[in-house]
């Protein structure tokens, strides 16, 4: 599955401004191990604490903003929501979901019953379902989305371009989808990177960056950093050690539950 955006970059993707992917040689399969060969890149892979330290930081969000912004508006070779596929010569889907909210709900469904703490789930989950399903209502295009963008995965060429890496997570998504997975690898990740005030403060150079003139929707927004919160408390086992998972499912929960609060209480108010 690996390969479908392997010819999706071979393709469809270029160089838009400061944002260029890299040329792929060859793809293929070989003794039934996918394989990608990508050209060499002079330069440098992004680093969080070097940009943080050096004051470049809000450079360098508001770069990866347009970056990601850019590359949303690529023509995207299939119509459908979901994984791409290459098979028969050509790009696909490997499920096809006509309608965004149809791939995320089912994606809802498979996070919720893998997580470890069913008590919470047995709770909260007709809350999470209501509020995911009635806020990510999409009826734009799908766009070629990344779907795990994050420091360690771009590269800063010689000639000063962003260059993107890592393409194994991409679909074809509700652009908003790829927003909110980037904006907590860059700024929102666990363990936390800032305090909220100083997250929010770079949350606005993100957004200004990526949305420009066009319009945020803040429930959409917030309903899809549910979803994610839901999918990481899910994979908490995975990603930390033994003596760290209860801080880090609570972290989880507590993000899920203010979100909720703040689509439910009072929507309009959500900046």
């Amino acid at each position: 599955d690996y390969l479908g955006i392997a010819e999706i970059s071979k393709s469809h993707l270029t160089e838009y401004g400061d944002f260029q992917t890299i040329n792929v040689q060859d793809f293929g399969i070989h003794n039934g191990t996918a394989y990608i060969i990508y050209d060499y890149i002079d330069g440098y892979t992004l680093d969080f604490d070097k940009l943080n330290n050096a004051g470049d930081l809000e450079s360098y969000i508001r770069r990866i903003g347009n970056m990601l912004s850019d590359m949303h508006t690529i023509s995207n070779p299939v119509d459908g929501f979901g994984w791409y596929t290459y098979a028969d010569g050509g790009v696909a889907l490997n499920e096809h979901y006509q309608k965004s909210t149809d791939m995320i709900l089912d994606y809802l469904d498979y996070n919720l019953e893998r997580i470890d703490d069913q008590d919470f789930v047995l709770t909260y989950e007709d809350q999470i379902r209501s509020v995911i399903s009635e806020n990510i209502k999409y009826d734009g295009d799908p766009c070629i989305g990344h779907c795990d963008v994050k420091y360690g995965n771009i590269i800063e060429s010689d000639e000063n371009h962003l260059c993107l890496i890592d393409w194994e997570f991409a679909r074809s998504v509700d652009p908003m989808y790829d927003f909110v997975k980037a904006e907590r690898e860059l700024l929102r990740g666990y363990p936390l990177k800032f305090s909220d005030d100083r997250a929010d403060d770079l949350h606005t150079i993100f957004r200004s960056a990526y949305f420009d003139d066009s319009e945020f929707e803040p429930h959409r927004y917030y309903a899809y950093w549910i979803h994610e919160m839901v999918s990481r408390l899910r994979q908490a086992r995975k990603w930390y050690p033994n003596d760290d998972l209860d801080e880090v499912r609570q972290y989880y929960k507590n993000s899920i539950l203010n979100y909720i609060d703040r689509l439910s209480s009072n929507p309009e108010t959500i900046s």
